[in-house]
């Protein structure tokens, strides 16, 4: 008779972990996003099923998604469930995209438990839906350049950065382009907008340095500062290109880059690459600022864009104010460090006549950039 007893009690424990197994193997699942590339701040639909086709129940089912911190933070989380046979239940994730970069959305994991509850098995899944966030696109009515503030609202301005009655190349028409520049005569020839570009005339012009360094912080303030750093170089580049102000921009990813762009043709590319660009310089700004210098043309304006400031930044900085950039920094305040160190360092500059521009991650880039 005890022996029947723990027989039994066998048999029930070998039978509730056959069951887990079996749930595992005969639990199926489907999953889809609505749309795989949108821009910050829009919403995207997550959209998983989950089913069982068999006869058994399931009575303690855990689905982890991936995606549950950071970018959709409190938007995506574990759902506890059961399943009876032949049934179905689905699940649909609204999600707001805040920060602008690649991610994985969908299932990281399943977890099942058997009938007592004794038994936990988890299988991971390697089908996770990728989305591409891209930043927006912030533009300016005004940015400081060397000594001119050019506006929208003052055309003649623009008029001036170009010689309209030089006609230096012709080519297919590209975001940002105006009508006024369309080759008419060419365009019904050939079957496509061709837009006339002009010699320029203008000297302004500016070098910029993105600083890629990793992140010093925890992962959710580092996911802010980069988004807020890639969409004030985005606004800044756009409104340089879209006004043909050549610019020289460098920075580090995996190895040194050195990208010279000047028409709104650029930008596009630019915009692509810095949607889903991976912060990983390891080679000091500073140190970067210096190789790239001395090899590059003299442009007019040195603009800095950072959230990582100190002093041997400052002090490269002001080496190159020295010898004729009109410089500016644009610096990313992660709201870490010191304030009174802050507010020395911008002191610092101001006496150097550097233009700042101190943009916390809360903050709408536009008042500041434009102030």
């Amino acid at each position: 008779m005890p022996y029947m007893v723990f027989y039994i009690v066998i048999s029930f424990f070998a039978v509730s972990f056959f069951h887990a197994v079996l749930a595992l193997f005969l639990f199926k699942f489907y999953q889809h996003t609505g749309k795989k590339y949108i821009t910050k701040g829009d919403r995207v639909k997550f959209h998983v099923s989950f089913a069982n086709e068999s006869f058994i129940p399931f009575p303690y089912i855990k689905a982890i998604f991936s995606g549950e911190s950071i970018i959709f933070s409190k938007q995506i989380q574990s759902k506890y469930f059961s399943l009876s046979p032949h049934s179905k239940k689905t699940y649909t994730f609204d999600l707001e995209c805040n920060y602008r970069g690649e991610y994985d959305i969908g299932l990281n994991s399943i977890e099942v438990m058997d009938l007592l509850g004794l038994f936990n098995l988890k299988f991971r899944v390697d089908s996770v839906k990728n989305v591409v966030v891209y930043p927006k696109i912030i533009r300016l009515n005004k940015f400081y350049l060397s000594s001119n503030i050019l506006s929208e609202s003052n055309s003649s301005l623009d008029n001036r950065q170009q010689d309209m009655s030089t006609i230096s190349n012709i080519r297919e028409y590209a975001y940002g382009d105006t009508f006024k520049r369309i080759h008419w005569k060419l365009t019904a020839k050939t079957g496509q907008l061709m837009v006339k570009d002009f010699q320029n005339t203008t000297e302004t012009s500016a070098v910029i340095f993105v600083d890629m360094e990793s992140g010093k912080y925890h992962k959710e303030l580092n996911t802010i500062l980069e988004d807020k750093l890639v969409e004030s170089i985005i606004s800044v580049l756009h409104y340089c290109l879209t006004r043909w102000i050549p610019v020289q921009l460098i920075y580090y990813s995996n190895k040194i880059v050195n990208t010279n762009a000047s028409n709104p043709h650029s930008f596009k590319e630019l915009y692509n690459t810095f949607s889903k660009i991976e912060f990983n310089q390891s080679v000091n700004l500073p140190d970067l600022m210096d190789v790239a210098l001395t090899q590059a043309y003299k442009y007019d304006n040195l603009l800095v864009f950072t959230s990582n400031l100190n002093y041997d930044l400052v002090e490269k900085i002001y080496k190159y104010t020295v010898s004729g950039y009109d410089s500016s920094l644009i610096h990313i305040n992660p709201g870490l460090t010191d304030e009174k160190e802050i507010m020395d360092i911008y002191d610092y500059l101001a006496d150097m006549k550097v233009n700042i521009y101190r943009i916390n991650f809360e903050d709408d880039i536009v008042p500041v950039l434009e102030g």
